[in-house]
């Protein structure tokens, strides 16, 4: 474990499987985030949708991996896609 400090807005993405159990009468019941789906970030990203290698990768796997996680926020994407010339 690289064990080093993470400085900046990094963001670790993963790829959830989410179940949502609609009642009979149209109501959501329950919703899911199945855990097993989340196993394997899909990559490490900075705010300008930049990828991040080597170390700095490493150590914000590590973070996201090794803590609690905050509530949850639905929204859109806090990542500005890089955009190719």
């Amino acid at each position: 474990m690289g064990g080093g400090l993470v400085t900046g807005a990094r963001f670790v993405r993963y790829r959830a499987d989410i179940w949502a159990e609609v009642s009979s009468g149209g109501e959501i019941a329950t919703v899911v985030v199945d855990t097993d789906s989340m196993a394997q970030p899909l990559d490490v990203v900075g705010p300008g949708g930049d990828a991040l290698e080597g170390q700095e990768r490493a150590d914000a796997i590590e973070a996201a991996q090794s803590q609690e996680w905050p509530s949850w926020d639905y929204g859109p994407s806090p990542v500005t896609p890089a955009r190719g010339d």
